[in-house]
Protein backbone atom coordinates (compact mmCIF):
# COMPACT_ATOMS: atom_id res chain seq x y z
CA UNK A 1 0.00 0.00 0.00
CA UNK A 2 1.23 3.66 -0.66
CA UNK A 3 0.39 4.93 2.72
CA UNK A 4 2.98 2.15 3.67
CA UNK A 5 6.24 3.72 2.03
CA UNK A 6 5.21 7.28 2.64
CA UNK A 7 5.46 6.07 6.45
CA UNK A 8 8.92 4.23 5.86
CA UNK A 9 9.75 7.88 3.86
CA UNK A 10 9.18 9.58 6.77
CA UNK A 11 10.14 7.47 9.40
CA UNK A 12 13.82 7.52 7.59
CA UNK A 13 13.40 11.27 6.19
CA UNK A 14 16.49 13.56 8.15
CA UNK A 15 13.35 16.21 8.31
CA UNK A 16 10.30 14.60 9.03
CA UNK A 17 8.50 17.24 10.39
CA UNK A 18 8.64 19.06 7.25
CA UNK A 19 8.10 16.21 4.83
CA UNK A 20 4.70 15.96 7.11
CA UNK A 21 3.71 19.61 6.76
CA UNK A 22 4.19 18.88 2.79
CA UNK A 23 2.13 15.42 2.87
CA UNK A 24 -0.55 17.48 4.97
CA UNK A 25 -0.87 20.15 2.81
CA UNK A 26 -0.97 17.72 -0.23
CA UNK A 27 -2.75 14.58 -0.19
CA UNK A 28 -6.22 14.39 0.65
CA UNK A 29 -7.23 14.10 4.62
CA UNK A 30 -8.63 10.93 4.65
CA UNK A 31 -4.82 9.55 3.16
CA UNK A 32 -3.10 11.95 5.24
CA UNK A 33 -4.98 10.48 8.75
CA UNK A 34 -4.29 6.80 7.60
CA UNK A 35 -0.31 7.73 7.29
CA UNK A 36 -0.63 8.89 10.84
CA UNK A 37 -2.03 6.13 12.06
CA UNK A 38 1.16 4.12 10.64
CA UNK A 39 3.75 6.46 11.37
CA UNK A 40 4.35 5.19 15.28
CA UNK A 41 4.81 1.44 13.63
CA UNK A 42 7.08 3.13 10.94
CA UNK A 43 8.87 5.01 13.58
CA UNK A 44 9.53 1.61 16.19
CA UNK A 45 11.02 -0.10 12.69
CA UNK A 46 13.47 2.73 11.92
CA UNK A 47 13.76 3.99 15.69
CA UNK A 48 12.54 7.18 15.06
CA UNK A 49 10.33 7.93 18.01
CA UNK A 50 10.87 11.69 17.47
CA UNK A 51 8.79 11.60 14.94
CA UNK A 52 5.58 10.30 17.37
CA UNK A 53 5.92 12.94 19.75
CA UNK A 54 5.80 15.20 16.41
CA UNK A 55 2.58 13.80 15.53
CA UNK A 56 1.03 13.84 18.51
CA UNK A 57 2.09 17.66 19.31
CA UNK A 58 0.02 21.15 18.32
CA UNK A 59 2.66 21.39 15.29
CA UNK A 60 0.55 19.17 13.00
CA UNK A 61 -3.37 20.57 12.51
CA UNK A 62 -5.28 19.02 15.96
CA UNK A 63 -8.68 18.05 13.45
CA UNK A 64 -6.63 15.73 11.18
CA UNK A 65 -5.79 14.11 14.24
Amino acid sequence: MGVDHLSNAVAVCGQPQQLLQVLQQTLPPQVFQMLLMKLPVAGQVSGVCEICSFIYSDELVPSVL
